[in-house]
Formats: structure tokens, sequence, C-alpha cells
């Protein structure tokens, strides 16, 4: 059974593997989105899983045209770390998480936010 988690993140917490950060900023901007997403997972019951393959589905802010769904990875990042202080793997590695597989999804209807889905889908051990 494939587990969805939907966050939404607005400009001041979304990371791009393109943006050029002060330190201080990125580490308040990844432990905000962490904290929300641990509490997302937590509030949508998503169970303890020993592996799984995750999908991002990131779905852009109103008006903006192309783009590269792999430039979101510190945001999804810092959103899959909040999977594991939530309990939902015991770490992160290589042998729990295979992805995440990073997808454009539709534009939202407003500006400045994005809006991320997690598919996560459980793998035999």
């Amino acid at each position: 059974m494939t587990h969805e988690m939907r966050m939404f993140v607005d400009r001041t917490s979304w990371m791009s593997a393109n943006q050029r950060l002060h330190w201080r900023d990125r580490r308040r901007r990844t432990e905000r989105v962490r904290t929300d997403a641990g509490w997302i997972a937590r509030a949508a019951s998503i169970p303890r899983l020993e592996r799984a393959h995750i999908e991002a589905h990131v779905s852009y802010p109103k008006g903006t045209g192309r783009s590269d769904p792999a430039n979101a990875y510190p945001t999804i990042k810092a959103m899959i770390d909040g999977l594991v202080d939530a309990g939902v793997f015991p770490d992160d590695d290589h042998t729990r998480v295979v992805g995440p597989d990073m997808r454009r999804a539709d534009n939202l209807d407003q500006r400045g936010v994005w809006m991320v889905n997690l598919y996560i889908n459980p793998l035999e051990n």
C-alpha cells in the first residue's frame, strides 16, 4: 500500500540546489521543513517501514515556466529526514530508502508556495 504525504512550503522555507544561501538561513529552513514534515507524517499515521521507494512530485508556484525538479533535492531531503524523526524509517540510508525520484506536477494557483507530494511505496526486505 502506497502512503502519501502532502506538504506546502512557502518561499521562506523552500530550498533549491541552485540557491546560494548563508549557512544560517539554510539551517533555519532545513530545520523548519524537517520539523513540519515530521508532524505531517505523524498526523498522516504513516506506519514504520523498513524499506521503501519514494517518489517526490513537486508542484511549483503559479506562473512558473520550465523547471528542474531535481533542484528541489535540499527541500525533499529535509522532508525525508522528518520521516526518520517521526519514526517512519530507522534511518534514510541506501539500505532503507530508494530514491527519491523527482517528478514535476502541475503548477499551483497561488504564487510563492510549492507543494511536494511524497509517495512512499513499501518494499520487501
